[in-house]
């Protein structure tokens, strides 16, 4: 007979998951916002065919569920060139493609959000435009920046559970493996419910103190 006893016995296995969901989340949203800020600056800022080749990376991106998103960079990858991803580097350019679409919408307008007389005055000054963009326009941005990226940030860890799918034991993967083992279905969920809801709300947290710590500076 189960027993909700025997989930607990299993703590290195959730572990384990839970290491490796922070891993691919912490790798996936550092290169999601790099590459979401060079497409987010290059649609606000580039030519008219670069801000046209960006905004097609963005919608394209933007409306692909994640779970074909998985399974594209898992299976249409490896057919397409031939190389064998594993089940985590594949993950990785998956989130990374979903974070850097979401992030580049956000980029563009933060930046776009700052009055056109900053700009004006930057010139006046005269700075150069990578000058104004660093010293001027940028730290206002940020301001505007910083809550939509956390939300980003939180949606997309929520659906690094979907590299499950793909053969990766992250921490859902771990739960369900546990629960086939136990039995103890409603331990299992109540479990990593709670540890989702904790990471959600330690970077909730660290953003609200940073955005104080931005306005304060300001």
């Amino acid at each position: 007979m189960f027993t909700r006893g025997n989930v607990w016995e299993y703590w290195p296995v959730f572990l384990h998951g839970l290491v490796l969901t922070v891993e691919l989340s912490l790798i996936a949203l550092a290169a999601g916002f790099v590459l979401g800020m060079a497409v987010g600056l290059a649609r606000t800022y580039g030519p008219g065919p670069v801000r046209l080749l960006c905004t097609g990376f963005t919608e394209t991106f933007r409306s692909i569920p994640p779970l074909l998103l998985f399974f594209g960079a898992f299976y249409g990858l490896t057919y397409a060139t031939g190389l064998a991803l594993s089940p985590f580097q594949a993950s990785v350019i998956a989130m990374t493609l979903e974070a850097s679409a979401f992030i580049s919408e956000v980029v563009r307008a933060a930046f776009r959000s700052v009055d056109r007389g900053q700009w004006n005055a930057a010139q006046a000054l005269g700075l150069r435009f990578w000058a104004a963009l660093w010293t001027v326009i940028g730290p206002q941005a940020i301001r505007v920046l910083i809550p939509p990226t956390i939300g980003v940030y939180v949606a997309v860890l929520k659906d690094s559970s979907f590299a499950s799918i793909v053969g990766l034991v992250e921490l859902t993967r771990a739960g369900l493996l546990v629960r086939e083992t136990v039995g103890d279905s409603l331990t299992v969920f109540l479990l990593l419910s709670g540890i989702y809801f904790a990471i959600n709300f330690a970077i909730s947290s660290g953003a609200l103190a940073l955005e104080a710590r931005f306005r304060f500076a300001h």
